[in-house]
């Protein structure tokens, strides 16, 4: 009996043995598929892995100029080093602005701008006063065929109208001759000028304007009715007979004594001044009308 149980006692303990050498070798297997698997994904990947450093830790170390010598290459440390030329800019042009005087200050500016243009003897033509206000009434009024005399820039001729009193009475040439120096005044100046000098100061102008009424309205409007009035004067050649009325004279021809004041007031400077102010005119009303 006693050693049928030994039987059996040895057979339990070469049981449990076996099965602790057969759970031993599974532990084996599973650590050594472990460790090849963790090293084919390591092969297999590309992404680098970032190891955060604290910024306290990182050393950096010390490189004496001698060390720098060493560590470059006698190649690197032979070649030229190219240098860049700076590029040559042409400075952009700088916009002067003018400043404007106040409108009631502005005679003296305008006139000191005109001695540019004109002579002293041809300045003297010139009314000194408030010279932007009368120009903006007188041009004004001519733009509705009409003669501002009290408004006038300019003074008035110093010879007096004469007549040749014959056959049949007519305007003297000298009469003419009177309007002569105005000519040559408005002439002296180019169309350009003329408009570049009108834009110069044409808020003084527009301030002007504004006082006597038109406030909606551009003064560059009254400028060109202005201008259409007197390119729409006739030009007349030869005598001109006039007609006496108590102590007025008057065109003898209908049409003539028809036109408005600044026209007929036109007529009396001659064939050969109308030509030329009409010339001048065309020429400012092209400059005028050119878009800025």
């Amino acid at each position: 009996m006693t050693e049928k149980m030994d039987q059996e006692d040895s057979k339990v303990t070469k049981k449990r043995i076996y099965m602790f050498a057969l759970v031993i070798m599974l532990i084996v297997i599973v650590i050594a598929s472990i460790k090849l698997f963790s090293k084919l994904n390591t092969n297999e990947s590309t992404a680098p892995v970032a190891v955060v450093i604290p910024k306290s830790e990182v050393i950096v170390p010390e490189v004496t100029e001698s060390q720098i010598d060493d560590i470059v290459s006698p190649e690197v440390k032979e070649q030229p080093i190219s240098v860049i030329e700076p590029v040559e800019t042409k400075a952009l042009p700088i916009a002067v602005v003018k400043t404007l005087p106040q409108l009631n200050d502005s005679d003296l500016s305008i006139q000191t701008e005109l001695t540019q243009y004109f002579a002293k003897q041809t300045l003297k033509l010139f009314v000194k006063d408030d010279m932007v206000r009368r120009f903006v009434v007188y041009v004004d009024n001519i733009g509705k065929g009409k003669i501002a005399k009290k408004h006038s820039p300019l003074i008035e001729p110093q010879s007096s109208f004469s007549v040749i009193d014959g056959d049949i009475l007519t305007i003297a040439p000298q009469s003419y001759d009177r309007y002569t120096p105005y000519v040559e005044l408005f002439t002296s100046m180019t169309p350009q000028q003329a408009v570049s000098f009108y834009k110069e100061y044409k808020p003084l102008f527009d301030e002007a304007y504004e006082e006597i009424g038109y406030q909606e309205r551009d003064f560059d409007e009254a400028i060109l009715d202005a201008i259409d009035m007197i390119l729409t004067t006739p030009i007349v050649t030869g005598n001109v007979p006039l007609l006496t009325e108590s102590v007025v004279y008057k065109y003898a021809y209908s049409e003539w004594e028809q036109l408005p004041p600044a026209q007929k007031q036109l007529l009396r400077m001659g064939a050969r001044n109308v030509k030329k102010v009409k010339s001048a005119l065309k020429g400012i009303k092209k400059y005028l009308e050119v878009p800025e």
